[in-house]
């Protein structure tokens, strides 16, 4: 069985009291997905800003200050990580939102017809 579809609500954000709590359950587990899939780049980057402090603290005369600044790092990604998932909380959903600017068939078909 595979994972549910989710899709970003851009209206208010929804209340989360007539959900069922597997339902909040799955909903939490798609924000983690997605935050975790936009965060990725930034993630891979400063993995590799930490690697480079490292080294150079191997060598370097002040390795308090080089830890430090991977601490820094480390610190403004778990902000920015945070930040996206308090950004889409309560605007997943899973029913697919419907086309404002399009009709579908049926519709057509019912309004020549009448």
């Amino acid at each position: 069985m595979g994972s549910p579809v989710s899709f970003i609500n851009l209206g208010t954000k929804g209340p989360k009291c007539d959900l069922w709590l597997a339902d909040q359950e799955l909903l939490s587990t798609e924000t983690k997905k997605r935050a975790n899939e936009q965060c990725m780049p930034l993630y891979m980057k400063q993995q590799v800003a930490k690697l480079q402090l490292r080294k150079v603290s191997r060598v370097s005369a002040e390795p308090h200050r080089a830890r430090q600044d991977v601490i820094s790092l480390a610190n403004r990604f778990d902000s920015i990580y945070a930040q996206t998932q308090n950004a889409m909380e309560g605007r997943l959903v899973f029913t697919k939102p419907e086309r404002r600017h399009s009709v579908v068939w049926g519709e057509v078909k019912k309004l020549t017809t009448t």
